[in-house]
């Protein structure tokens, strides 16, 4: 478009103007959009928080229910608990009031039983009051003397020797007489109510001691001795110096004979002597052995390994406190000052020569003699006295001198046959093996014919007495023996006796030198003690596996030349 100057200048002002009115109008429009955007904004914001102030609302609305049901929930609990108490209250009133009516009850009968006991004619009844008043008298003579005997126990409780001896002596007497006292007052119930509890926690103790032996221990032997164990065949025939007395006399060790069968009972011994020649005729009238010493030869030979372990301080000597010979020497001698040597002011030199020296000490052959009724049809008598040294139990010896000889070199010293008729009747000439009660500083005037003492190596019978219940349970675990012994109406465990464990302190003897060679008589596998038949062995102690461990020494000679008789 042409024109002229001031219209084109119009033109462009109009032009300006219109597009500054657009502009304006956009403008507005963006700005309504934003406000829009915005106010749908804060609607959302405003939503979100009505809602979220509702739900927090509702939360407050279902704790505060909550705690109330709580509150009901343990009122209720309290109130069962209360109710559970007040019944367990009545319950045991109620158990009370049952026991107080049966106490009455008994106490009643026992009162009408009394009455009728006492009623009778009037002869019998001034009879009855008579013994009534007598009782009562001896009961009372009886509380006097049990009094007089607990006097003198307390005089000679802390002493040593032959006071000990004494103390032991009246304790047995003033059981005897408690004894009697309960059955003349009627009070033995709680008396065996309380030693019945003292027994169960001994045989606890025992019980305890035979599992933890179960699992026995390792033992390593030298290889000459493991040569003999594997060198085992199984036989138990005694070896030829066995038929020989020490003078070489002709002997009869123990073979095939089950020694010790009860007396009296000639059909079962005609079956045995029946028995032994029909084997003899199977055997080309070889000796067999009766069927307990028979055992699979692995356990034999386990057996065996175990019972050729060596226990050097099992009696203590000299070398025992010898860091070289013994690795706990130290352990020991505070021991053996602790328990010997109280408040003493002897020098250690001095301590130590109360000790024997295994190295010096000679007593050439041993026999030990014991007291099983085997013995006595032996007669035995000569060939054990031709021995050089002669070990003894403390038993009446002198009426089976003819069976068992005279001589009592050593003996063994047991508190169980004082005061009985089976008390000793004899003293030893050279020692007191291991005597019960032993003085301080080893005082031999204190005991037995004042002769010294030979002492157990105490700290290594534990070790002995485990070994010996393994090769006990290894024996019965072969034989198939389940033996439940009842005491007081308590389970007791069979265990290894006293007299095994003084024989093996005897074979340490034999293995260091001491004696040239041992013998033993009157040890039995199931007869009579104290030379007779009708005094049983308790079964307490399974005598046929200790037998079977003597038989094992005897046919291996693995601890040295050892023989057995009777």
């Amino acid at each position: 478009m042409e024109g002229s100057p001031c219209e084109e200048h119009e033109w462009r002002k109009t032009k300006r103007s219109e597009n500054a009115q657009v502009s304006k109008v956009k403008m507005y429009s963006l700005l309504v959009t934003i406000l829009l955007l915005f106010g749908v904004l804060i609607g959302n914001q405003v939503s979100d928080w009505s809602a979220f102030t509702k739900t927090v609302q509702a939360e407050k609305e279902v704790v505060k229910v909550g705690d109330m049901v709580e509150k009901e929930v343990k009122r209720d609990l309290v109130n069962a608990e209360a109710a559970l108490v007040e019944f367990e209250v009545e319950e045991e009133i109620r158990k009370e009031e049952v026991e107080e009516a049966l106490a009455a009850a008994t106490k009643k009968k026992k009162k009408k039983d009394k009455e009728k006991k006492s009623k009778g004619d009037s002869a019998s009844s001034a009879s009855g009051g008579k013994e009534a008043k007598e009782l009562s008298a001896e009961a009372a003579k009886l509380a006097e003397e049990i009094k007089a005997g607990k006097q003198r126990m307390a005089e000679n409780q802390r002493r040593t020797g032959e006071e000990r001896r004494q103390y032991e002596l009246d304790r047995r007497e003033v059981e005897k007489l408690e004894r009697e006292f309960r059955a003349a007052t009627g009070s033995t119930d709680k008396y065996d109510r309380e030693r019945e509890k003292k027994r169960k926690k001994k045989y606890q103790a025992i019980k305890k001691h035979m599992e933890e032996s179960k699992a026995g221990r390792k033992i390593v032997l030298d290889p000459e001795v493991q040569k003999v164990v594997d060198d085992f065949d199984g036989s138990l025939k005694p070896p030829e110096y066995c038929y020989k007395s020490p003078k070489g006399n002709a002997a009869r060790p123990k073979e095939d004979v089950a020694s010790g069968a009860p007396a009296g009972r000639r059909t079962l011994l005609r079956r045995r002597r029946r028995k032994r020649q029909k084997n003899r005729a199977s055997t080309g009238g070889e000796r067999v052995p009766p069927d307990w010493a028979v055992l699979p030869l692995n356990v034999s030979r386990e057996i065996l390994h175990v019972s050729a372990e060596k226990y050097p301080c099992l009696i203590l000597h000299q070398d025992c406190f010898d860091e070289t010979y013994n690795s706990g020497a130290k352990k020991l001698r505070q021991w053996y000052e602790k328990a010997y040597f109280v408040k003493s002011k002897m020098k250690w030199e001095e301590k130590l020569s109360k000790l024997e020296d295994f190295k010096k000490l000679r007593l050439g052959t041993c026999a030990v003699v014991g007291n099983a009724d085997n013995v006595i049809k032996g007669k035995f008598g000569e060939e054990i006295d031709e021995h050089d040294f002669v070990i003894r139990y403390n038993v009446i010896t002198k009426p089976f001198q003819e069976a068992v000889g005279s001589r009592s070199d050593g003996l063994f010293d047991k508190m169980n046959y004082l005061g009985t008729e089976f008390a000793p009747d004899t003293t030893p000439t050279t020692y007191n093996l291991f005597p019960k009660y032993i003085p301080n500083e080893l005082n031999p005037a204190k005991l037995s014919g004042g002769k010294k003492p030979l002492l157990y190596g105490a700290p290594f019978l534990s070790q002995w007495r485990r070994d010996a219940n393994q090769m006990i349970e290894l024996y019965k675990e072969a034989k198939n023996i389940h033996v439940v012994i009842r005491a007081y109406g308590k389970e007791k465990q069979q265990h290894a006796s006293g007299g095994v464990t003084r024989v093996r302190a005897i074979i340490e003897l034999l293995r260091l030198g001491v004696c040239d060679r041992v013998d033993m008589y009157g040890f039995s596998s199931g007869g009579g003690k104290y030379f007779i038949p009708r005094m049983k062995v308790s079964s307490a102690h399974p005598i046929r596996a200790e037998n079977f461990v003597y038989r094992l020494w005897m046919a291996t000679g693995i601890h040295g030349h050892f023989c057995m008789y009777g």
